[in-house]
């Protein structure tokens, strides 16, 4: 198997010595944020049997769907993650390539995978889906549970976060750019802002050109003492769930599963995201945590306050979380439901 990524001129991941895995890094021609221009995947591609495609992958898209017209036996899966939607200048564009690419791609593609039903009948992949333009199967997303799993608190960490042995942690992990604008941060703080019970700190993870919007959103409610604003890789990312109390995914709108909150799950943290199609089906409301109305602060400041002031409780959801995930999103179980489905195709 072979990974074709956009050289971001970032860091790079190290892998393992694997003959059977490798990465490739591809040099855009041109590149905005991370939509990256990527001709060389016309030949790039060559002698692959499955061509397994992230979507949106916007600047690239067209010289797969291209490659596919020209190698028509080569199988495309693509797996559909969210819609595309955006304000001002960015929203035309994304207009614009959801009336022609958009099609074009997915209607090329042997199978579109769809992380939900909700998501697949309520995104834009909807109306292709009804017209029967497109075919589709449902595929979850899963954790690694070599790397998400319990682990005991680094009281380490927590002190150089400025967090007291006593206090509740309330986390999110998402981004804070404004492609992310609708990850429903300022709601998560106003929530916070409005809990009854103190004893508690706000972790923020993650960052962008929002980060000082939302700092100074803290400063107006008189809360920026107790939210703390940390950057985390991927690889480091367990230990902070570890140390939370419970994971929120406050979004208010294009999320299609929420990634995080089956890796929290993992950690057997509680859960508390808002109720959106797709996200509605990832766990089971009052079983491994609770759902609120998007943009709702009231109602999310009395979920919050549900869980952190009952340990039982939040003990309770966070175990009936971790043999959520290790029945249905362990990767293990993922990958293999992958091969069947590339099997079938």
């Amino acid at each position: 198997m072979t990974v074709l990524t956009p050289d971001y001129g970032g860091q790079r991941y190290e892998l393992t010595k694997d003959d059977n895995f490798r990465v490739k890094y591809l040099t855009p021609i041109a590149k905005f944020g991370l939509a990256a221009v990527l001709p060389q995947f016309l030949f790039k591609l060559r002698g692959f049997d499955v061509i397994h495609l992230h979507y949106a992958f916007i600047g690239s898209e067209f010289f797969i769907w291209l490659f596919k017209i020209f190698n028509p036996r080569v199988k495309l899966f693509v797996q559909y993650h969210n819609d595309l939607i955006g304000e001002g200048w960015r929203g035309k564009i994304f207009s614009w390539h959801n009336r022609l690419m958009m099609p074009l791609i997915l209607g090329s593609a042997d199978r579109v995978l769809a992380l939900s039903k909700g998501h697949l009948r309520n995104s834009k992949l909807g109306p292709l889906w009804q017209e029967g333009k497109i075919k589709t199967e449902i595929f979850a997303n899963g954790v690694d549970l070599k790397i998400f799993y319990p682990q005991n608190v680094d009281e380490g960490l927590k002190a150089e976060l400025g967090i007291e042995a006593d206090e509740s942690v309330i986390t999110f992990v998402g981004g804070m750019d404004e492609a992310h604008y609708f990850k429903g941060v300022n709601y998560l703080i106003q929530a916070f802002a409005r809990l009854s019970y103190q004893n508690c700190k706000l972790l923020l993870i993650g960052q962008g050109c929002l980060v000082e919007k939302y700092r100074q959103l803290a400063r107006e409610l008189k809360v920026d003492d107790r939210v703390i604003f940390v950057k985390a890789g991927h690889e480091s990312l367990a230990k902070f769930l570890n140390l939370s109390d419970v994971l929120v995914l406050p979004s208010f709108e294009t999320e299609s599963f929420g990634m995080v909150l089956i890796e929290a799950m993992a950690c057997a943290r509680p859960v508390i995201a808002s109720r959106l199609p797709g996200v509605d089906e990832v766990f089971t409301d009052r079983q491994e945590g609770y759902y609120f109305e998007p943009k709702n602060v009231e109602d999310l400041k009395e979920k919050l306050m549900l869980i952190i002031r009952d340990k039982s409780l939040s003990q309770q959801m966070g175990y009936n979380g971790l043999t959520l995930v290790q029945q249905k999103y362990d990767w293990n179980k993922i990958v293999d439901e992958l091969e069947r489905i590339y099997q079938n195709v």
